[in-house]
């Protein structure tokens, strides 16, 4: 009988002289930085079982089939996140890949690492081809800074290879924007980030997301992704989003278009579509300017959902601490359960561990620091999830202010000049009816 193979970890860690949030803002949008460093695209099904994993496959190196198990993130803000692959083909069994970041003499050391499992010999000399993506966001680390260090306005590194893009339409719109009162220096960013960007920075876009960026003021970056749209580069549409896990569920081009109710396969809920609440606006680049690809690198990285400050994906009777920042207030809640629970921070007391158990559909601490739905947790006590189930549960600590990236149908219908580039009669009648 063959001996069974020992997993392998292999990982690298550098300094950079950023801090932790700069770091995780980087490494943290999984996509972009899959894209980025040369990983294929993937193929995901919807969710499956009681394991909320979904059925992935794609081609390594472009050529080598390879289909697994995805499980959900795990991740806890501006500190580490990780994701499980269980391969059904293949010399490897298992892998667990991710990153860790750690304060260090005013910068990050950030950590990289690939934790698997090989099925047979072979797959123990598979560990030279973990090494790529682990040296991969090392290296993505690296090229930030020489672009920072360049004055790039949009320092985020993008994929070595160049897009098409119709240069003399290019140039013409970009003159007819130039007419809108708008700041040059935006138009010579977005024409750089047409030229040379990736497809994912150029597709949906969020306005206060670019804001943020771009280090400009949210109306700014939403006017002008208006005046852009008015010149011909950009078309609008509006997002679904899901109430509960914030992520864009269906596309509309026009409000009538909407239905009335929409189910989350990640939450397992039908809701009814409310257009204050679940609507966002967001901007695509025109096809007749440079063509883009709706190709998927990463499904369920962490700031596909930037309201989360933790994402924990529990086995059956599995205790496991968490680190927390409770600065702010938390909300405490399990997909597929209506029960939430609001943790927040208290003075200091003679508790060194709180334990938070997941049972019957319900979150319950220790009964001296719960009340009418918000636990204290004192200052310095360790937090511990405890899912007390026989099965896996999806647990979810979020900001209690959730939206504040979205661009809403309220603020976009306060701007009267743009109706002919948003119907913003029939938003508003929308809103009303």
């Amino acid at each position: 009988m063959p001996a069974i193979e020992e997993p392998i970890r292999y990982q690298e860690e550098r300094r950079y002289p950023i801090p932790p949030g700069e770091a995780w803002r980087l490494l943290a949008d999984t996509e972009h930085l899959n894209r980025s460093i040369g990983l294929p695209a993937v193929e995901f099904s919807p969710l499956e079982g009681g394991e909320l994993v979904r059925r992935a496959r794609a081609r390594a190196y472009g050529v080598v089939r390879v289909r697994w198990r995805e499980f959900p993130f795990d991740w806890v803000r501006e500190r580490r996140y990780a994701v499980r692959r269980e391969f059904e083909t293949g010399p490897i069994e298992w892998l667990v890949g991710g990153m860790e970041l750690e304060p260090a003499d005013g910068g990050t050391t950030v950590t990289s690492y690939a934790y698997f499992k090989p099925k047979n010999v072979a797959g123990r000399f598979l560990w030279k081809l973990g090494r790529a993506p682990v040296r991969g966001l090392l290296e993505f680390c690296d090229l930030y800074l020489e672009r920072k260090q360049a004055g790039k306005a949009d320092p985020v590194p993008v994929p070595r290879a160049r897009p098409a893009v119709d240069r003399d339409r290019l140039e013409r719109l970009l003159e007819r924007l130039r007419e809108a009162p708008v700041d040059e220096r935006l138009v010579e960013r977005l024409r750089e980030r047409i030229l040379e960007g990736s497809d994912d920075q150029l597709t949906k876009v969020r306005p206060y997301a670019l804001a943020e960026a771009w280090g400009i003021e949210r109306e700014e970056a939403l006017r002008f992704l208006l005046h852009a749209t008015r010149a011909g580069l950009f078309e609008p549409s509006w997002q679904l989003m899901c109430p509960n896990c914030r992520v864009p569920k269906a596309t509309v081009d026009e409000l009538g278009e909407l239905p009335p109710q929409f189910h989350c396969d990640t939450c397992g809920i039908v809701y009814t579509v409310d257009v204050e609440r679940h609507l966002e606006l967001r901007f695509s680049i025109r096809p007749s300017v440079r063509e883009t690809s709706d190709e998927i690198y990463c499904i369920g990285g962490p700031l596909r959902m930037p309201h989360v400050f933790a994402q924990q994906h529990l086995r059956p009777h599995e205790d496991r601490p968490v680190e927390l920042d409770l600065r702010d207030p938390l909300q405490l809640r399990t997909i597929g359960s209506t029960h939430q629970l609001t943790l927040q921070a208290g003075p200091p007391a003679r508790v060194d561990e709180v334990k938070l158990t997941y049972a019957a559909g319900r979150w319950t601490g220790p009964h001296s620091l719960e009340a009418d739905g918000t636990l204290t947790v004192p200052a310095g006590a360790a937090v511990t999830l405890r899912n007390q189930t026989d099965g896996f549960v999806l647990v979810l600590l979020e900001n209690l202010e959730r939206t504040r990236d979205a661009t809403s149908l309220a603020d976009v219908s306060e701007l009267r000049e743009f109706d002919d580039v948003i119907d913003l009669d029939g938003a508003v009648g929308a809103r009303r009816g």
